[in-house]
């Protein structure tokens, strides 16, 4: 006889339900397993998408950007200066040869191989080379407003165009800035130049040294030099010099907006270690919100253009000892040892040296007039550089209209 209730309708009801339920489950799971790696999937293949597709952004706005490299180094190698005329030259039969280009008929055009297969190519078109001088008040050829052209393309046929077939185009990005030099027009020939002679304090063993010129120069009229220890030395021929209408302002010194200093400057600072211990070579470096060389392991070495936008402190046992000119918009107080020599501009007061601790004397600091360091330093930054104020090209070609660029340098000036 069959097990008590085998054989009952109820009981295989029962059965036959819990296996058509087990199998929707089964049917569901397997179901939402496929959606959800099928989706995991697609996800993983749109990134992989968009890193390539980002990645040859980011190459071909590379690439643009060697042109831009390339289209600075044109104009600097130019016999005549400034260019008038951006016109890059191929003629390999002339004595020497002219390789400026690949193509003249276009502008400066160069091409290389990235990868097997993929290329980059660059164009710095004429007509997207405006000299944008006059919007600046500057003579002819003296700011340049540049577009370049990046191409990232496969290259299957060395014969043909980079965008005929079968080659391929897979990037083009454009980018735009100015290209000129940085002026710097010291407004006296003397190794400090402030406001009013009051605002230089003299301390403990420091030294302002004309070097057959003036020591200080200053707006005249103004009041007399504060020297409150007499273990210090000032000397010049004369020692200081009156000078009419003086003025320090960035615009004046510059000939540009403080910003502009900033994105023509080689090395704007995100920390002073960047320049501590390295021999700068005629290098415009901006510290934003002041600069502090600490007591040790802080010295500057070499020749630069040290613009401070702030307070610039040297503190005891900086060891530095650079040339050129050093601009600072707020207050300095150097202690030594620190030595000095070009042309210092400050903006508010101005201590040298430190008084006694009575553990002996204070290290030397030594600011000296250096017009020849001043000079060489002037014709290394009037070369044409690259701003840091890259941007996608305008419709225009130009960033701003020259009526918007005459406004600003009436502003300016």
């Amino acid at each position: 006889m069959p097990p008590y209730g085998s054989d009952r309708p109820g009981s295989i009801v029962a059965t036959a339900e819990r296996g058509s339920a087990l199998v929707w489950a089964l049917f569901f799971v397997t179901l939402i397993t496929g959606v959800l790696i099928a989706h995991s999937l697609e996800m993983s293949a749109n990134r992989r998408t968009m890193d390539t597709r980002y990645r040859r952004v980011d190459l071909a706005k590379n690439v643009a950007e060697s042109g831009l490299t390339e289209g600075a180094a044109y104009l600097r190698r130019q016999p005549t200066q400034p260019v008038t005329a951006f016109a890059p030259q191929l003629d390999l039969a002339a004595d020497p040869p002219l390789n400026e280009t690949l193509d003249p008929s276009i502008g400066l055009v160069r091409e290389f191989e990235v990868s097997a297969g993929l290329w980059g190519r660059y164009e710095i078109r004429k007509d997207q080379a405006l000299d944008v001088s006059p919007n600046y008040g500057e003579p002819p050829g003296t700011v340049w407003d540049v577009e370049a052209r990046g191409y990232l393309y496969e290259r299957s046929d060395a014969q043909k165009r980079f965008d005929q077939r079968p080659n391929r185009v897979i990037s083009e990005q454009k980018v735009r800035t100015e290209m000129r030099g940085l002026p710097v027009q010291v407004p006296a020939n003397s190794a400090v130049v402030v406001m009013n002679p009051s605002q230089v304090t003299m301390l403990g063993n420091g030294e302002i040294l004309g070097n057959n010129l003036p020591a200080i120069g200053y707006c005249k009229p103004a009041g007399a030099l504060v020297v409150p220890v007499l273990d210090i030395t000032i000397t010049g021929s004369p020692l200081s010099i009156a000078i009419n209408g003086l003025s320090i302002a960035v615009k004046d010194v510059f000939h540009v907006r403080s910003e502009q200093v900033r994105n023509l400057s080689d090395i704007v600072l995100a920390s002073p270690r960047q320049i501590y211990g390295h021999v700068a070579n005629d290098i415009a470096v901006y510290a934003p919100g002041g600069l502090t060389l600490p007591a040790a392991g802080a010295s500057l070495r070499g020749r630069m253009l040290l613009f401070v936008d702030g307070d610039f402190t040297a503190m005891s046992g900086n060891n530095s000892d650079f040339s050129g000119v050093l601009y600072v918009t707020g207050n300095a107080a150097i202690e030594g040892p620190f030595r000095f020599r070009g042309a210092m501009i400050v903006g508010g007061t101005l201590k040298v040296g430190q008084s006694s601790s009575g553990w002996g004397a204070p290290d030397l600091v030594s600011i000296g007039n250096d017009q020849i360091a001043v000079q060489k330093l002037r014709d290394a930054l009037a070369r044409y550089r690259i701003s840091k104020d890259m941007r996608p090209s305008a419709s225009k070609g130009a960033f701003a209209d020259p009526a918007d660029l005459r406004d600003l340098d009436a502003v300016v000036r």
